[in-house]
């Protein structure tokens, strides 16, 4: 028996072997050192392997100010960028491999070289199977402050691919330069702007976008208003009638400007969340001012999040300290009245963030607690399991209040738990992170 040959290896077709790669991630540095080895050893499987290690690549460049009236900046090569550019070149099939690209631009630089260079007009030019695009940079930047160097290349992108997502971290983006695709779905920003001169002309609301994030907490952003003017545009070549997803959050709340957004796609829209860390459209507004949206139209809607806010400010004069509450829960509870009875029931989630809430503002705000808390009581089965979570956030109380009351996170805490309104709602209400 001991001259036996073994048994020959069973074979295993290609199609299992590729689903056991599908099992290795990437973003994990074991499953991105499993694929690399794999396509190094496995001639067969080099392709497969390569398509899951490209797929995703995430570039970063070095950003540095050349003017400073103008504020522009100009992009510069890295280690990272210059090794991209020789890997996509000596192997151009691993460009097509490419569905999501990621440019990052981050200040390193002290000092600006006299000749600065940057190979990102050549890599966008290499690049042409893209389904996201994504563009991150500093949030005291916007598109204006990059030079024609990186807007040129950045243009050529959208002229090369067939982009189905937009994701950018950058304000007051200017979708009128980019040749946006008609299978374009997805657009994240965290504002817009339609101030600019030249545009790629497209059938007007040719593309029946899916879904639309917004957020901007930047005070120098255009926020909304830049969002609205360009949907509005009757030359906007994006259609909102078919929107599924619509996330607004935003600095500051403009009823009109916000009405208007949620008029385009009212008849559409399953998923909506809202988030303002103000209710007004200035800073000096009272909170008495705020006015509500109307939610009434939206009978397809399924999934509601609201994202509201409490303050406590404490002031300190002639060693006295007193205190003003600033609370969205008036705002809040006249948006929920708006909601329409719908089958099956929507499903509602309140995220209220506290800053610096006192014990005396949990009583000032029981009354409209109880008010909000009989419009989404369980027992009207008008909402799904309708959640209602509290975020407690200290942020640099008065020395004075943080010595005599150095528990008092846990005490408020202890008196919302304790409230006779919140009680109704049982195990609906949570504390802590949502």
């Amino acid at each position: 028996m001991s001259n036996m040959e073994p048994p020959p290896a069973p074979k295993v077709s290609l199609d299992v072997l590729h689903r056991i790669i599908d099992n290795f991630d990437p973003y994990y540095v074991c499953g991105y050192q499993a694929l690399s080895q794999c396509a190094l050893v496995a001639k067969a499987l080099r392709p497969y392997c390569q398509r899951k290690l490209f797929a995703f690549m995430d570039i970063t460049y070095d950003i540095c100010r050349v003017d400073d009236w103008l504020r522009l900046h100009t992009p510069i090569d890295t280690l990272e960028s210059k090794r991209f550019l020789r890997i996509i070149t000596e192997s151009p099939v691993l460009a097509t491999y490419i569905r999501t690209l990621k440019i990052r631009l981050e200040p390193r630089s002290m000092r600006v070289p006299r000749k600065p260079k940057c190979n990102l007009k050549t890599v966008s030019s290499l690049i042409t199977s893209l389904d996201t695009f994504a563009l991150c940079c500093p949030q005291e930047l916007g598109w204006m402050n990059l030079d024609g160097h990186i807007q040129n290349s950045i243009v050529s992108v959208f002229e090369r691919n067939d982009l189905k997502e937009l994701d950018f971290e950058m304000r007051d983006i200017p979708l009128k330069l980019f040749a946006l695709s008609p299978n374009l779905r997805t657009i994240s920003a965290p504002s817009l702007t339609n101030e600019v001169k030249n545009d790629h002309h497209a059938p007007p609301r040719s593309i029946p976008l899916a879904s639309l994030e917004v957020w901007s907490m930047h005070r120098f952003s255009r926020g909304l208003g830049g969002v609205e003017t360009y949907f509005t545009d009757p030359k906007c070549p994006i259609s909102l009638s078919h929107l599924n997803k619509l996330w607004l959050n935003n600095l500051l709340y403009d009823h009109k400007v916000v009405s208007s957004i949620l008029s385009l796609c009212a008849s559409s829209v399953t998923e909506l969340e809202l988030g303002f860390r103000l209710p007004t459209p200035g800073f000096d507004m009272p909170y008495s001012e705020a006015v509500s949206p109307n939610l009434s139209d939206f009978a397809k809607l399924r999934s509601f999040r609201i994202v509201g806010h409490i303050e406590t400010e404490w002031e300190t004069e002639f060693g006295e300290i007193t205190q003003t509450t600033f609370s969205q829960i008036p705002w809040i509870t006249g948006i929920v009245k708006t909601l329409p009875v719908l089958e099956p029931r929507l499903k509602l989630t309140l995220q209220i963030q506290c800053h610096n809430l006192s014990l005396e503002a949990v009583d000032e705000i029981a009354p409209s607690l109880g008010h909000l808390v009989d419009i989404i009581d369980v027992r009207e089965a008008k909402f799904k399991s309708p959640r209602l979570n509290f975020a407690l956030l200290e942020k640099n109380p008065p020395p004075a209040v943080a010595e005599s009351q150095p528990n008092l996170r846990q005490e408020v805490q202890t008196k919302l738990e304790e409230n006779e309104h919140l009680k109704k709602l049982g195990r609906y209400v949570t504390f802590g992170p949502d």
